[in-house]
């Protein structure tokens, strides 16, 4: 339309100055060309006649060229500017969002078809009405005209979320709006797109409460739980965790500084284990492992890691869960001590039963020896040296009968014995059984 204009004022001054350099050329050049030729006043009035028909014919001639070439211009302009206009409809009917137009004073001026579904109403009923008017909440439609004044009077356009109640019930939509200026630059208008989020801003919301809800499960699981990053990040901690190991998430913001708390003689080692977890190869990892608490303690955890690939900002996640087995661990130790030492009285009770058995055997021998010995010893002459051999052996049996005595307090159970011993006549008894063995 603005192409047109331009082509007709264009027209409106150039057609009148070329007919008036034309005639003005032609009434000065015929006038001294008829005086220079003709003789005579009458063939003067003759030639005259016959420029004046001659002037018009070429003025008609001129005017129609001038006029066609203009009006065909004109045509060629309107032509390109209806294929113009139909390349903008069909680009703005093919838009799946809703595309709008708006004059100054929130009157709508133009909308695809995307935003007549929104809004549920035909063009005819939304075509030269405000927002109060369109929808069914005068309340939201008066925010949005106040939105599109704000930004028509700022001139800067503006990328706003506004929930609008279309034909589907309230839905929320990022809208793009910017000033409509004409040709000089001055606001005429406002025009702008907008997108459905509805669904994306519910994704959101499920994904937020999801994680809330992980998060606080982690949080108040009655276990050592930590949700830790592949770059390092300690994600989240259980309370059960700072309980037992006394370290706070702020102590321990990252694996790095855990192992080095927790783990400092293994801390290489427990590292790598960790970082394993994030690669595909390795999926899951157990083991117990001495932590090193806030306080100096030392507990024994059984520790079992997963990967949980990568999740929320694309990084890689793993979880690692510890159940703490100290005191079970110190349980089993004791009951491993208390069984060796039933294991070992066990043992020394069998022994105690066949000391006691072999002592009552060798009772039973030395008994009879002796009393031979000693009755030998009596019958033969006093002095004589199978006298004092049967006296030897007498005392080797008594001797016998002390070991014994032994065998029999230790199957008892009764080790000790608190006696005066001389050395001298002990020594000398053996001397004398070893001259005779």
């Amino acid at each position: 339309m603005e192409e047109s204009r331009r082509i007709r004022a264009r027209v409106e001054w150039w057609i009148p100055a070329v007919y008036a350099a034309l005639a003005g050329a032609w009434i000065y050049g015929s006038d001294t060309l008829v005086a220079a030729v003709a003789g005579s006043m009458q063939r003067q009035r003759d030639f005259s006649m016959y420029k004046g028909l001659a002037f018009v014919l070429v003025t008609a001639v001129l005017l129609h060229a001038g006029l066609r070439w203009a009006l065909r211009r004109e045509r060629a302009a309107v032509r390109r500017l209806a294929e113009s206009e139909a390349l903008l409809r069909a680009i703005t009917d093919a838009i799946p969002d809703p595309v709008f137009l708006k004059a100054t004073d929130g009157r709508w001026l133009f909308s695809n078809p995307a935003t007549l579904g929104v809004i549920g109403k035909s063009r005819e009923e939304v075509i030269g009405r405000t927002d109060v008017e369109i929808w069914a909440d005068p309340a939201a439609g008066a925010a949005l005209m106040a939105t599109d004044r704000r930004i028509m009077e700022s001139g800067v356009a503006e990328v706003v979320e506004e929930r609008i109640p279309g034909a589907r019930g309230h839905r929320t939509f990022l809208s793009t709006k910017a000033p409509y200026r004409d040709a000089e630059g001055r606001v005429t208008g406002l025009i702008g797109n907008a997108r459905d989020i509805s669904d994306r801003k519910l994704t959101e919301a499920r994904l937020q409460d999801s994680e809330r809800w992980f998060r606080h499960a982690i949080q108040e699981a009655p276990f050592p739980v930590m949700l830790h990053a592949e770059d390092g990040e300690v994600v989240a901690l259980s309370r059960a965790w700072t309980e037992l190991s006394g370290w706070r998430h702020e102590d321990i913001p990252t694996v790095a500084r855990w192992t080095a708390q927790a783990h400092p003689e293994d801390q290489e080692k427990v590292h790598a284990r960790i970082q394993d977890l994030h690669d595909q190869e390795r999926q899951n990892a157990t083991g117990e492992w001495t932590i090193t608490c806030r306080d100096g303690s030392r507990r024994i955890w059984d520790f079992s890691s997963a990967s949980l690939g990568a999740v929320g900002d694309d990084r890689k996640l793993a979880v690692s869960m510890a159940a703490d087995v100290t005191d079970r661990r110190r349980a089993e130790a004791e009951k491993a001590r208390l069984q060796a030492q039933l294991q070992h009285a066990q043992k020394m009770e069998s022994l105690g039963s066949l000391a006691g058995g072999v002592a009552h055997d060798m009772n039973n021998v030395l008994g009879s020896i002796l009393g031979m010995a000693s009755m030998h010893q009596e019958l033969e002459a006093p002095g004589s040296q199978v006298q004092e051999a049967f006296a030897i052996i007498a005392k080797a049996c008594r001797r016998g009968g002390s070991l014994v005595r032994r065998l029999l307090d230790f199957a008892r159970q009764d080790l000790s014995e608190v006696r005066l011993v001389d050395l001298n006549i002990l020594i000398q008894e053996e001397v004398q059984l070893l001259e005779r063995t």
